[in-house]
Protein backbone atom coordinates (compact mmCIF):
# COMPACT_ATOMS: atom_id res chain seq x y z
CA UNK A 1 0.00 0.00 0.00
CA UNK A 2 0.81 3.96 -0.47
CA UNK A 3 0.70 6.72 1.82
CA UNK A 4 0.80 10.05 0.42
CA UNK A 5 1.15 13.48 2.70
CA UNK A 6 -0.23 16.09 1.17
CA UNK A 7 0.14 20.09 2.81
CA UNK A 8 -0.48 21.47 -0.89
CA UNK A 9 -3.64 21.12 -3.69
CA UNK A 10 -0.99 20.34 -6.13
CA UNK A 11 0.62 17.90 -3.94
CA UNK A 12 -3.02 16.55 -4.00
CA UNK A 13 -3.22 16.50 -7.67
CA UNK A 14 -0.17 14.57 -7.85
CA UNK A 15 -0.71 12.44 -5.26
CA UNK A 16 -4.13 11.51 -7.40
CA UNK A 17 -2.22 11.51 -10.94
CA UNK A 18 0.02 8.32 -9.47
CA UNK A 19 -2.76 6.64 -7.64
CA UNK A 20 -4.92 6.87 -10.77
CA UNK A 21 -1.63 5.62 -13.23
CA UNK A 22 -0.95 2.82 -10.23
CA UNK A 23 -4.09 1.60 -10.66
CA UNK A 24 -3.47 -1.77 -9.05
CA UNK A 25 -2.38 -0.86 -5.56
CA UNK A 26 -4.18 0.67 -2.77
CA UNK A 27 -3.43 4.29 -2.10
CA UNK A 28 -4.15 6.10 1.15
CA UNK A 29 -3.95 10.07 0.70
CA UNK A 30 -3.64 12.04 4.24
CA UNK A 31 -4.05 15.88 3.15
CA UNK A 32 -3.68 18.42 5.58
CA UNK A 33 -5.70 20.70 4.15
CA UNK A 34 -5.46 23.80 6.85
CA UNK A 35 -2.02 24.20 5.36
CA UNK A 36 -3.59 26.26 1.88
CA UNK A 37 -6.98 26.67 4.22
CA UNK A 38 -9.17 24.58 2.13
CA UNK A 39 -11.08 21.68 2.22
CA UNK A 40 -11.97 18.52 0.41
CA UNK A 41 -15.73 19.99 0.30
CA UNK A 42 -14.02 22.48 -2.67
CA UNK A 43 -14.30 19.35 -4.48
CA UNK A 44 -15.82 16.06 -6.19
CA UNK A 45 -14.18 13.81 -4.22
CA UNK A 46 -16.96 11.11 -3.20
CA UNK A 47 -16.66 8.96 -6.39
CA UNK A 48 -12.74 7.79 -6.69
CA UNK A 49 -11.69 4.85 -7.88
CA UNK A 50 -11.75 2.36 -5.31
CA UNK A 51 -8.22 1.77 -4.90
CA UNK A 52 -8.02 5.73 -3.91
CA UNK A 53 -8.92 7.21 -0.16
CA UNK A 54 -8.66 10.55 0.88
CA UNK A 55 -8.42 11.22 4.59
CA UNK A 56 -8.64 15.51 5.51
CA UNK A 57 -6.61 16.49 8.29
CA UNK A 58 -5.26 19.50 10.61
CA UNK A 59 -2.22 19.89 11.19
CA UNK A 60 -2.83 21.57 13.91
CA UNK A 61 -5.26 19.71 15.44
CA UNK A 62 -3.03 16.29 14.90
CA UNK A 63 -0.18 18.09 16.60
CA UNK A 64 -2.35 19.00 19.64
CA UNK A 65 -3.80 15.62 19.65
CA UNK A 66 -0.40 13.67 19.53
CA UNK A 67 0.93 16.24 22.22
CA UNK A 68 -1.50 15.98 24.93
CA UNK A 69 0.85 12.86 26.31
CA UNK A 70 4.23 12.78 27.58
CA UNK A 71 5.04 10.41 25.59
CA UNK A 72 3.44 12.15 22.62
CA UNK A 73 5.85 14.87 23.21
CA UNK A 74 8.49 12.56 23.03
CA UNK A 75 7.72 11.20 19.60
CA UNK A 76 7.22 15.15 18.19
CA UNK A 77 10.61 15.78 19.48
CA UNK A 78 12.16 12.73 18.07
CA UNK A 79 10.32 13.63 14.80
CA UNK A 80 11.19 17.26 14.55
CA UNK A 81 15.35 16.36 14.95
CA UNK A 82 14.93 13.39 13.00
CA UNK A 83 15.60 11.00 15.34
CA UNK A 84 15.17 7.06 14.39
CA UNK A 85 13.06 5.54 17.23
CA UNK A 86 12.16 2.71 18.91
CA UNK A 87 8.58 1.56 18.14
CA UNK A 88 7.40 2.34 21.94
CA UNK A 89 8.03 6.10 20.78
CA UNK A 90 6.78 5.95 17.38
CA UNK A 91 3.00 4.24 18.52
CA UNK A 92 1.68 7.68 20.11
CA UNK A 93 1.52 8.61 16.20
CA UNK A 94 -0.06 5.53 15.12
CA UNK A 95 -2.54 6.53 17.81
CA UNK A 96 -3.54 9.95 17.22
CA UNK A 97 -3.48 9.00 13.43
CA UNK A 98 -6.17 6.24 14.60
CA UNK A 99 -8.10 8.99 16.16
CA UNK A 100 -8.54 10.88 12.52
CA UNK A 101 -8.40 8.10 10.01
CA UNK A 102 -9.49 4.56 11.59
CA UNK A 103 -9.46 2.90 7.93
CA UNK A 104 -5.92 4.04 7.17
CA UNK A 105 -4.56 2.15 10.38
CA UNK A 106 -6.20 -0.72 9.98
CA UNK A 107 -4.87 -0.93 6.30
CA UNK A 108 -1.46 -0.33 7.58
CA UNK A 109 -1.89 -3.29 9.83
CA UNK A 110 -3.12 -5.22 7.25
CA UNK A 111 -0.45 -4.37 4.78
CA UNK A 112 2.71 -6.82 4.11
CA UNK A 113 4.77 -3.54 2.61
CA UNK A 114 3.93 0.41 3.14
CA UNK A 115 5.69 2.76 0.61
CA UNK A 116 5.55 6.38 1.69
CA UNK A 117 5.85 9.34 -0.12
CA UNK A 118 6.44 12.87 0.54
CA UNK A 119 7.03 16.20 -1.88
CA UNK A 120 8.64 17.89 1.68
CA UNK A 121 10.51 15.71 3.65
CA UNK A 122 10.91 18.72 6.15
CA UNK A 123 8.00 20.16 6.76
CA UNK A 124 6.34 18.92 10.42
CA UNK A 125 4.18 16.48 9.39
CA UNK A 126 6.21 14.61 6.96
CA UNK A 127 8.82 14.77 9.44
CA UNK A 128 5.98 13.09 12.18
CA UNK A 129 5.36 10.30 9.18
CA UNK A 130 8.54 9.81 8.23
CA UNK A 131 8.58 7.34 11.99
CA UNK A 132 6.63 5.18 10.41
CA UNK A 133 8.51 3.29 7.53
CA UNK A 134 12.12 3.02 7.64
CA UNK A 135 12.58 4.29 3.97
CA UNK A 136 10.30 6.73 1.61
CA UNK A 137 10.49 8.36 -1.53
CA UNK A 138 9.67 11.88 -2.66
CA UNK A 139 7.43 13.59 -5.18
CA UNK A 140 8.60 16.64 -6.64
CA UNK A 141 7.00 20.26 -5.50
CA UNK A 142 8.32 22.28 -7.18
CA UNK A 143 11.66 24.32 -8.50
CA UNK A 144 12.84 23.96 -4.84
CA UNK A 145 13.49 20.00 -5.60
CA UNK A 146 16.59 21.42 -8.37
CA UNK A 147 18.54 23.25 -5.58
CA UNK A 148 21.42 23.37 -3.32
CA UNK A 149 20.49 24.93 0.14
CA UNK A 150 23.78 26.97 2.41
CA UNK A 151 23.23 25.15 5.88
CA UNK A 152 24.92 26.60 9.42
CA UNK A 153 28.38 25.43 10.50
CA UNK A 154 26.40 23.73 13.85
CA UNK A 155 24.71 21.39 11.19
CA UNK A 156 28.00 19.91 10.11
CA UNK A 157 28.46 17.35 12.29
CA UNK A 158 25.28 15.35 12.12
CA UNK A 159 25.93 15.37 8.54
CA UNK A 160 29.38 13.86 8.34
CA UNK A 161 27.97 10.84 10.31
CA UNK A 162 25.11 10.30 7.99
CA UNK A 163 27.57 10.93 5.05
CA UNK A 164 25.99 14.15 3.84
CA UNK A 165 27.61 17.07 2.40
CA UNK A 166 28.91 19.44 5.41
CA UNK A 167 27.79 22.99 3.89
CA UNK A 168 24.91 22.55 1.60
CA UNK A 169 21.58 20.05 1.93
CA UNK A 170 18.98 19.00 -1.01
CA UNK A 171 15.44 17.98 -1.03
CA UNK A 172 16.29 14.17 -0.82
CA UNK A 173 19.56 13.86 0.35
CA UNK A 174 18.12 11.95 3.53
CA UNK A 175 20.33 8.95 3.07
CA UNK A 176 16.43 7.13 4.09
CA UNK A 177 15.02 8.50 1.05
CA UNK A 178 14.95 5.64 -1.64
CA UNK A 179 13.85 7.69 -4.81
CA UNK A 180 12.87 11.34 -6.12
CA UNK A 181 10.47 11.11 -8.46
CA UNK A 182 10.47 14.46 -10.38
CA UNK A 183 9.92 16.15 -14.10
CA UNK A 184 13.36 16.59 -14.71
CA UNK A 185 15.92 13.86 -12.95
CA UNK A 186 19.14 15.26 -15.04
CA UNK A 187 18.59 18.91 -12.72
CA UNK A 188 18.52 17.06 -9.54
CA UNK A 189 22.01 18.40 -7.57
CA UNK A 190 24.79 16.07 -8.86
CA UNK A 191 25.27 14.24 -5.65
CA UNK A 192 21.55 13.16 -5.24
CA UNK A 193 21.02 12.70 -8.78
CA UNK A 194 21.21 8.83 -8.44
CA UNK A 195 17.83 8.70 -6.76
CA UNK A 196 16.53 10.78 -9.52
CA UNK A 197 13.18 9.11 -11.57
CA UNK A 198 11.30 10.48 -14.81
CA UNK A 199 7.94 11.08 -13.13
CA UNK A 200 5.64 9.03 -15.97
CA UNK A 201 2.11 9.28 -14.48
CA UNK A 202 0.59 12.58 -15.69
CA UNK A 203 0.14 11.74 -19.21
CA UNK A 204 -2.84 10.02 -19.10
CA UNK A 205 -6.62 10.12 -20.60
CA UNK A 206 -8.04 7.96 -17.77
CA UNK A 207 -6.13 10.49 -15.64
CA UNK A 208 -6.96 13.68 -16.83
CA UNK A 209 -10.56 12.69 -16.64
CA UNK A 210 -10.24 12.09 -12.88
CA UNK A 211 -9.36 15.48 -12.08
CA UNK A 212 -11.65 16.89 -14.15
CA UNK A 213 -14.16 14.93 -12.46
CA UNK A 214 -12.73 15.74 -9.27
CA UNK A 215 -12.22 19.74 -9.66
CA UNK A 216 -14.63 20.48 -11.94
CA UNK A 217 -17.47 21.85 -9.52
CA UNK A 218 -15.41 24.71 -9.10
CA UNK A 219 -16.05 25.87 -12.29
CA UNK A 220 -13.34 24.92 -14.66
CA UNK A 221 -13.07 27.09 -17.17
CA UNK A 222 -14.54 27.74 -20.87
CA UNK A 223 -11.21 28.83 -22.67
CA UNK A 224 -10.93 29.70 -26.39
CA UNK A 225 -7.61 29.83 -28.33
CA UNK A 226 -7.09 33.41 -27.57
CA UNK A 227 -6.65 32.67 -23.55
CA UNK A 228 -3.69 33.18 -21.31
CA UNK A 229 -3.58 32.17 -17.65
CA UNK A 230 -1.74 35.11 -15.74
CA UNK A 231 -0.28 32.89 -12.12
CA UNK A 232 0.24 35.80 -9.57
CA UNK A 233 2.44 34.91 -6.44
CA UNK A 234 2.41 37.05 -3.38
CA UNK A 235 5.64 39.27 -4.35
CA UNK A 236 4.83 41.86 -1.29
CA UNK A 237 6.42 38.98 1.00
CA UNK A 238 9.65 40.65 -0.06
CA UNK A 239 10.77 43.68 2.69
CA UNK A 240 11.21 46.36 -0.36
CA UNK A 241 8.17 45.27 -1.79
CA UNK A 242 4.79 47.19 -0.82
CA UNK A 243 0.87 45.71 -1.69
CA UNK A 244 0.57 48.81 -4.37
CA UNK A 245 3.93 47.54 -5.48
CA UNK A 246 2.52 44.25 -6.53
CA UNK A 247 -0.73 45.81 -7.82
CA UNK A 248 1.47 48.03 -10.06
CA UNK A 249 3.38 45.85 -11.35
CA UNK A 250 0.09 43.51 -12.09
CA UNK A 251 -1.73 46.26 -13.48
CA UNK A 252 0.95 46.31 -16.29
CA UNK A 253 1.04 42.63 -16.96
CA UNK A 254 -2.36 42.62 -17.59
CA UNK A 255 -2.49 45.76 -19.34
CA UNK A 256 0.31 44.84 -22.04
CA UNK A 257 -1.41 41.48 -22.64
CA UNK A 258 -4.63 43.33 -23.19
CA UNK A 259 -2.61 45.17 -25.92
CA UNK A 260 -1.71 41.58 -27.51
CA UNK A 261 -5.53 40.62 -27.67
CA UNK A 262 -5.29 37.96 -25.05
CA UNK A 263 -8.14 37.22 -22.57
CA UNK A 264 -6.96 36.83 -19.64
CA UNK A 265 -7.55 34.01 -16.74
CA UNK A 266 -6.60 35.37 -13.32
CA UNK A 267 -5.15 32.24 -11.03
CA UNK A 268 -4.18 34.04 -7.93
CA UNK A 269 -1.73 31.96 -5.47
CA UNK A 270 -3.72 30.13 -2.82
CA UNK A 271 -1.69 32.10 -0.30
CA UNK A 272 -2.79 35.70 -1.54
CA UNK A 273 -5.58 37.73 -0.49
CA UNK A 274 -8.54 37.65 -3.14
CA UNK A 275 -9.12 41.47 -2.51
CA UNK A 276 -5.34 42.32 -3.91
CA UNK A 277 -7.10 41.74 -7.21
CA UNK A 278 -10.37 43.28 -6.99
CA UNK A 279 -9.34 45.72 -9.08
CA UNK A 280 -8.46 43.49 -12.04
CA UNK A 281 -12.00 42.24 -11.94
CA UNK A 282 -13.37 43.71 -14.72
CA UNK A 283 -10.60 43.01 -17.14
CA UNK A 284 -9.89 39.45 -16.27
CA UNK A 285 -11.59 36.24 -15.53
CA UNK A 286 -10.91 34.84 -12.02
CA UNK A 287 -10.46 31.21 -11.55
CA UNK A 288 -11.63 29.42 -7.97
CA UNK A 289 -8.72 30.43 -5.60
CA UNK A 290 -8.53 26.61 -4.40
CA UNK A 291 -8.52 25.10 -8.24
CA UNK A 292 -5.19 23.62 -9.37
CA UNK A 293 -3.73 25.75 -12.20
CA UNK A 294 -2.79 21.81 -13.69
CA UNK A 295 -6.71 20.93 -13.23
CA UNK A 296 -7.08 24.21 -15.55
CA UNK A 297 -4.35 22.82 -18.43
CA UNK A 298 -5.35 19.30 -18.20
CA UNK A 299 -9.17 20.39 -19.25
CA UNK A 300 -8.30 22.12 -21.80
CA UNK A 301 -8.74 21.19 -25.46
CA UNK A 302 -5.54 22.49 -26.89
CA UNK A 303 -2.39 24.20 -25.09
CA UNK A 304 -3.05 26.94 -23.34
CA UNK A 305 0.03 29.86 -22.00
CA UNK A 306 0.86 30.47 -18.67
CA UNK A 307 2.71 33.52 -17.39
CA UNK A 308 4.19 34.25 -14.24
CA UNK A 309 6.82 36.14 -12.26
CA UNK A 310 9.24 32.92 -11.38
CA UNK A 311 6.34 30.81 -10.54
CA UNK A 312 6.38 26.65 -11.04
CA UNK A 313 2.54 26.95 -12.30
CA UNK A 314 2.04 24.08 -14.73
CA UNK A 315 5.63 22.77 -14.39
CA UNK A 316 6.11 19.31 -15.77
CA UNK A 317 2.62 19.57 -18.16
CA UNK A 318 4.57 20.97 -20.63
CA UNK A 319 2.67 18.65 -23.40
CA UNK A 320 -0.68 20.57 -22.12
CA UNK A 321 0.88 24.13 -21.63
CA UNK A 322 3.60 26.75 -22.79
CA UNK A 323 5.28 28.27 -19.78
CA UNK A 324 6.72 31.78 -19.49
CA UNK A 325 8.32 32.91 -16.43
CA UNK A 326 9.49 36.60 -16.48
CA UNK A 327 12.36 36.01 -14.64
CA UNK A 328 14.53 32.79 -12.87
CA UNK A 329 14.17 32.18 -9.25
CA UNK A 330 17.64 33.46 -8.38
CA UNK A 331 16.69 36.61 -9.79
CA UNK A 332 13.36 37.29 -8.42
CA UNK A 333 14.64 39.34 -4.99
CA UNK A 334 16.66 41.63 -7.45
CA UNK A 335 13.62 42.12 -10.31
CA UNK A 336 10.72 42.72 -8.48
CA UNK A 337 12.04 46.28 -6.77
CA UNK A 338 13.98 47.15 -10.18
CA UNK A 339 9.95 46.70 -11.98
CA UNK A 340 8.33 48.59 -9.46
CA UNK A 341 10.68 51.27 -9.62
CA UNK A 342 11.12 51.42 -13.04
CA UNK A 343 7.94 49.89 -15.39
CA UNK A 344 9.89 50.18 -18.28
CA UNK A 345 12.47 47.63 -17.75
CA UNK A 346 9.39 45.40 -16.86
CA UNK A 347 7.68 46.14 -20.61
CA UNK A 348 11.35 45.54 -21.73
CA UNK A 349 11.10 42.22 -20.33
CA UNK A 350 7.65 41.32 -21.37
CA UNK A 351 8.31 42.14 -24.94
CA UNK A 352 11.31 39.97 -24.82
CA UNK A 353 9.93 36.99 -23.36
CA UNK A 354 6.36 37.36 -25.06
CA UNK A 355 8.13 37.79 -28.69
CA UNK A 356 7.37 33.55 -29.71
CA UNK A 357 4.04 33.72 -28.07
Amino acid sequence: MNIYVCSTVRHLLFALCRANHENRQQHHILFFADYQQTSLDDWNTGDLPPNIHIYELSRNDFRKKLKNTELGWLSYLFAMRQIPAPNWIIQPITSTLEKFAPKLVQAMGDATEIKLWLFNERNKMARLFRLLTPKFSNIEEGEGNYHEWLIPWWKAPPRLLRGLPLSYRASGDDPRCEEIWVLDPDRLPPFIRSKGRQINFLDSTDTHQLITNIFGNNGLIAKTDDAVILATQPLDVLREVTLQDKQQIYEQIVAYLEKQNWKIILKIHPFENEADYTFLADRTITAHGKLPVEAIVLESQKPILIISICSSAGLGFEKFCARVMLCESTDYADAIPLWAKRPEALNATLERMMSNN
